[in-house]
């Protein structure tokens, strides 16, 4: 008598566990970014009053943006020909909602000449779920030259 009794109690035990997981409501889908600016191969003077590099995108998601994540680091540390320029940044910026347009200034005017180079512009975008987007961009920071 006491069999029955036990494994209509596991029995039980396994609906109720079973039942609260809901893998259909999981955020499995990476977020999107679309990338206007700066273009590809996007030569930038530096050194200027005027000198910045604009970031143009559109991030978005199916359920809830959390933040983007722009990253600029010489081309040349990829096993690439080998320069003297050392610059490199991380910003980092909260987005909230489904759907944010981003535009943001990055200000060069005090860049040093001897950083002007080929660097790679990352774009990640994350998600509340944690999914991560990367697009990125090769532009070109150099010095305008003396007349």
């Amino acid at each position: 008598m006491k069999t029955p009794l036990y494994f209509s109690a596991i029995f039980f035990a396994a609906i109720i566990a079973f039942s609260g997981c809901k893998k259909d409501d999981q955020d499995n889908e990476k977020p999107t970014i679309t990338l206007n600016s700066p273009v590809e191969g996007e030569v930038i003077l530096a050194g200027t009053d005027t000198s910045i590099i604009c970031l143009n995108a559109v991030f978005s998601d199916d359920v809830q943006l959390k933040e983007y994540k722009i990253n600029i680091h010489n081309a040349a540390g990829h096993g690439h020909k080998s320069t003297l320029a050392t610059w490199d940044t991380t910003i980092i910026h909260s987005l909230d909602g489904k759907s944010r347009i981003v535009d943001f200034d990055i200000d060069l005017s005090h860049f040093n000449r001897a950083d002007t180079a080929r660097y790679h512009y990352m774009v990640y975008c994350l998600d509340q779920a944690g999914n991560e987007s990367m697009v990125y961009r090769t532009i070109e920071i150099s010095w305008p030259e003396k007349k």
